[in-house]
């Protein structure tokens, strides 16, 4: 139920929005309801190329909380690494080579990365995230 000023009024709901999709996106994760390592969401590759020794790339997030004080915590992985025994068409992921966190105060974070290694950028809830209602995070190719 939304209660309405008195006297009438209109009632701005915060729907948190990614930013629309651009040519300098590496990654995107979507997420909703996440706790730790358990989320529901999504990771979509983006348009750019997959991420390139001495190129610059940010990181940007925004959530908001499920309760007071949740954050966000995504890492960046590094190149993956070939299938493991059995499964050699399942890519292993890569090492943690970034990490961002996003406090669910609907205010947007952004980390600027200078040296990713060529292929990273699959993006990761860690289990420090802790009482994210809504967010999202985005790896994008710097200018």
């Amino acid at each position: 139920m939304t209660t309405l000023p008195e006297g009438g009024g209109t009632v701005t709901v915060d729907r948190l929005e990614p930013p629309v999709s651009s040519p300098a996106d590496v990654t995107r994760l979507l997420v909703d309801h996440a706790e730790g390592i358990f989320w529901s969401g999504s990771a979509e590759p983006g348009t750019a190329f997959p991420t390139r020794v001495g190129q610059r790339y940010q990181l940007t997030g925004r959530c908001l909380p499920a309760t007071t004080g949740g954050t966000l915590v995504v890492d960046v992985l590094g190149p993956g690494k070939g299938g493991a025994a059995g499964a050699p068409s399942q890519p292993m992921s890569g090492a943690r080579v970034a990490t961002i966190t996003v406090p669910c105060d609907g205010t947007e974070s952004r980390l600027d990365l200078r040296n990713l290694p060529s292929g990273s950028g699959e993006l990761m809830v860690t289990e420090a995230t802790t009482q994210v209602a809504t967010g999202w995070v985005v790896l994008t190719r710097g200018s």
